[in-house]
This record gives C-alpha cells, sequence and structure tokens, in this order.
C-alpha cells in the first residue's frame, strides 16, 4: 500500500514491494517496515532526494548498499534503524548529493562507524542525538567535513570539551544542540567563543560544568541569534545579563534553572527588547 501527493512528488510506502510502484519521477519517499529487498526496487528512480526509513528494523547494512548508486539523493533518515551497523557508514558516506543525515536512537553506531563518514564531503546536517557510543573521537571526524553547518548530540553523554573544541573549528557551524549529562563545561564555551563565529543557535541542557564564565565566553559568538538553556544548575542571573551583549539575539529559552530568577530575565529583556524570553 502507498499513498502519495502528486504536486510535491512524495511518497509513501509500506515495504513488502510497494517501492516498485513508485513513479520514476518522484523525488521524495517515507518508507514503513521496509526491508533490504525494498530498497532494491530504488535502483531506476533517478530523481529520488529524500528518503525517509524511520524505524525499520528490519533493514540491514546490504539494503543500504542498495542505495548508493541514488546519486540524486540529499537526505537520508535512518533514525532508530536497530539492524544496522558501522559497516553502512561507508555506503552512505559514497552518496555524492547527501546533505542531510539523521541517524538518532542508532545506538549501534560508535568512532568507527563515524570514521567512515570522512568521505562523505557535502554532508552539511548530522543528526546523533541519543548515538551512545560516540565519543570525542569520532565527532572530531564529523568536525572535520568540509560543509557541517548543523550537528545534534542529545545525550551522547561520552563527549567533552574535546569534543566541542573539535565542532568549534568548523568554519560553517551555525547550529548546535550538546549533550545533557555530559562533561562538557565552561572549556567548552571557551572553546565555541573563540572559534565559532558563524554560530546562529546553540542549546545547553543539564550541563553542570557550565556556570556564569561558560555564558560569559559565549557573548564572544556575535552572530548567535537563538539559545536555549535548560537545566543548568550553575548559571545565574549574572551570566544571564551578560548575555545583552548579544545584540543579534533574537530568541532565548530558560528553563528549570534554579539560579536564574524573574529578576533577572526581567532585566535581561528590558536590555534586549526586541528578542523573544521565554522563562519557565
Amino acid at each position: 500500500m502507498h499513498t502519495s501527493d502528486a504536486s510535491t512528488r512524495r511518497w509513501r510506502v509500506r515495504g513488502v514491494g510497494d517501492f516498485a510502484t513508485v513513479p520514476i519521477d518522484a523525488h521524495a519517499i517515507k518508507g514503513l517496515r521496509v526491508a533490504d529487498n525494498d530498497l532494491a526496487s530504488l535502483g531506476p528512480l533517478p530523481f529520488i532526494e529524500s528518503l525517509e526509513l524511520e524505524g525499520c528494523d528490519t533493514l540491514t547494512d546490504s539494503g543500504i548498499k542498495a542505495i548508493a548508486n541514488l546519486t540524486s539523493l540529499t537526505r537520508l533518515g535512518l533514525s532508530a534503524c536497530g539492524g544496522l551497523s558501522d559497516v553502512c557508514l561507508g555506503d552512505i558516506a559514497s552518496l555524492p548529493a547527501l546533505e542531510e543525515l539523521d541517524l538518532s536512537f542508532c545506538d549501534w553506531l560508535t568512532d568507527a562507524g563515524l570514521l567512515r563518514l570522512s568521505p562523505a564531503g557535502k554532508l552539511r546536517i548530522v543528526n546523533l542525538n541519543w548515538c551512545y557510543g560516540v565519543t570525542d573521537q569520532g565527532l572530531a571526524v564529523i568536525a572535520g567535513l568540509p560543509h557541517l553547518e548543523e550537528i545534534s548530540l542529545w545525550s551522547c553523554e561520552e563527549v567533552t570539551d574535546v569534543g566541542v573544541d573539535a565542532v568549534s573549528l568548523a568554519p560553517q557551524l551555525k547550529r548546535l544542540e550538546l549533550p545533557e549529562f555530559s562533561r562538557v563545561s565552561d572549556a567548552g564555551m571557551e572553546s565555541l567563543g573563540r572559534n565559532a563565529l558563524r554560530i546562529r543557535s546553540l542549546r545547553l541542557a543539564n550541563l553542570a560544568g557550565v556556570t556564569d564564565r561558560g555564558v560569559l565566553a559565549l557573548t564572544k559568538c556575535a552572530s548567535l541569534e537563538n539559545l536555549s538553556v535548560s537545566h543548568c544548575a550553575n548559571i545565574t542571573d549574572a551570566g544571564i545579563a551578560r548575555l545583552a551583549a548579544l545584540r543579534r539575539l533574537g530568541s532565548l529559552t530558560v528553563r528549570a534553572s534554579p539560579r536564574v530568577t524573574h529578576a533577572g530575565i526581567s532585566a535581561l529583556r528590558l536590555a534586549l527588547p526586541s528578542a523573544t524570553i521565554a522563562y519557565e
């Protein structure tokens, strides 16, 4: 069974042979319950730009090899595809047009797999949320991708300031979501302040090692437009006040950070009247 939107050439299929019914001019496919044999049917579809395979547990490395000839593919979503391994990252890296890769909830992923991604020279957006095996070593590989703009690292708890320093050196970095409950500290913020001159969006959550000193370092990120601070117990009103130096800051969310008070937020709202500041 499949459904489609002919105007945008987007197709939603449920595997079990349905890929064979997708028209040759399709641009995007979202697959459910897809297996390796289904992906083999994609070979003759030259215009596929987006392939979403979230939660396809029956998919293996052989299936990924079958799509390695999709030369127009720019986005690949493999979130929660539990049957894959590090090996498939080599075939993914060979996709010549790939710009966006979602590997969230792929807890099989290790640094060895990320090393296989190093030839993926066009990758701009990488989602590694809940990939518990990722460490600073693998993150350094991703940071070395020449066009990297966005990386998300929720719950990658093995990442430290060393990894943040590597990512801060990515020359095109615009968006970074750091892992909660990790050992990232003020030193990581100082790396961002020193190197991440183009960063526009940053997420900090459950980072006990980040204090007002780290917030002060972030004020050097003059391009920062969006900042989220959640459950950061050692950031205080004094640190929040420093954010007034970020003249491009348009959106700030402060959530469950007990040493930031209503008074501190009110003062910042006066200093940045054009910014949207949410306080919870």
